[in-house]
């Protein structure tokens, strides 16, 4: 289960994101024709919408009189918000902390890669007996800008991890586990105008974990597991200002938290020789982000980025199939697809101040309701030993993510 965020609106109490509140309302004024800005004499408090359907260059028309409606902090901060017509559209992004949902998102995937390790492991054909077991895998994740959402970040990255677990056959019909997981993640994230930076994401992750299955074919799964990262991230801001183009580099680290906990059953068929295995899975995603502060840079547009928070519920529905082949088994080929609905959808959101201003201002964003995915793979059963290599996809309205897995068990 992957999720991918594409941000939607801005609100703020500030001076300049409300400035910005001016250059955006009402929508529907834009899309009428008619000039969006009212002519006040101070900034007001506004939710807006940024999906706006009138022409760009309104937009960055409108940005070049920001500074009019800025009492403070200073000439500087006027000089730097106020932005040529041409590259006013571009510029909003550019200065929020949209940037930063990459990596909460990667944070988000290593925890959904480890859970998925232990799964595979507990719902491989066999009988569980105590033992050791270790699995590494890589993950190739592309989110494109949404076409129908202007501000939205494009953004990929890849994941190099490592799971490794112990498992305690309690009773014939129950198992139970703790794991222990580590990933490397390179972010490379690219803006509507075109520009990016390298960021790294480290990450390490536990969990404990419980199986059980009967003679009758049913099987059941649940694990609970935290994901401690480590982010590093640079952010950049390059515009083309009135008073020329501006080129800023922000630094920053942070550490995103996942905690992800899911429980999955299962009922086997079999078939002409096929185990045929339908099942059904609900999950229970929190992820977390305390504040930070950028560094580097003219401090008129570094950001301080509050803490943030985001709760899902997720439910899926899955269908796996499996065919021994070999003596006793030694080969089992498998296949499976899966599909993912978000029930929960409160949006994410993360607030910010500029450091040269004071209150905060808000970008919320909208998570991926839908996703579908698949995997094929080839377990190998050696006595004491099994071996599985595993290749998976899953997509969405607007990402796609290519990954695989090679893991060795070893059973007592």
């Amino acid at each position: 289960m992957t999720r991918r965020t594409s941000f939607r609106l801005l609100s703020s109490a500030s001076l300049l994101s409300a400035a910005l509140g001016l250059v955006w309302a009402p929508a529907a004024a834009a899309q009428a024709g008619a000039d969006p800005v009212p002519e006040l004499d101070a900034p007001i408090d506004l939710d807006v919408s940024l999906r706006l359907i009138g022409d760009d260059r309104i937009i960055g028309e409108k940005l070049d009189r920001i500074y009019n409606f800025l009492s403070e902090p200073g000439d500087r901060f006027r000089q730097d918000v106020s932005i040529i017509a041409d590259a006013g559209a571009d510029a909003i992004p550019a200065l929020s902390p949209e940037f930063y949902d990459a990596f909460v998102k990667a944070a988000l995937v290593v925890g959904d890669r480890h859970m998925e390790q232990v799964h595979q492991r507990l719902t491989a054909p066999g009988r569980d007996r105590t033992g050791v077991w270790g699995s590494v895998y890589y993950e190739d994740f592309d989110k494109d800008a949404n076409a129908t959402r202007q501000f939205s970040e494009q953004y990929d990255f890849q994941t190099w991890g490592f799971t490794g677990g112990v498992d305690f056959a309690l009773v014939p019909w129950l198992t139970a586990g703790v794991s222990l997981n580590y990933a490397t993640v390179d972010v490379d994230v690219q803006g509507p105008i075109g520009v990016g930076d390298d960021g790294s994401l480290d990450s390490w992750g536990a969990s404990v974990y419980f199986g059980t299955r009967n003679d009758r074919g049913f099987n059941a799964t649940a694990s609970v597991g935290y994901q401690f990262n480590d982010a590093s991230a640079v952010r950049p801001v390059d515009i083309q200002a009135s008073i020329g183009s501006i080129a800023r580099a922000y630094e920053a680290d942070f550490d995103p938290g996942a905690l992800i906990a899911e429980v999955r059953a299962d009922y086997t068929l079999h078939a002409a020789g096929f185990h045929v295995r339908p099942g059904v899975g609900v999950d229970f995603v929190i992820t977390e982000s305390q504040t930070f502060e950028e560094q580097g840079g003219a401090e008129s547009l570094a950001l301080n980025v509050a803490a943030q928070g985001y709760e899902e519920i997720g439910g899926t529905a899955r269908l796996d199939i499996f065919r021994p082949v070999g003596d006793d088994g030694l080969f089992y080929p498998y296949a499976g697809g899966y599909y993912r609905h978000n029930f929960q959808d409160d949006g994410r959101e993360f607030a910010a101040n500029f450091q040269a201003g004071t209150e905060l201002f808000r970008v919320v964003g909208q998570t991926e309701r839908d996703e579908w995915g698949g995997r094929a793979g080839l377990l190998i059963n050696l006595g004491p030993v099994r071996l599985d290599a595993a290749f998976d996809a899953r997509f969405g309205s607007d990402f796609d993510s290519l990954g695989g897995s090679l893991s060795a068990q070893l059973r007592f």
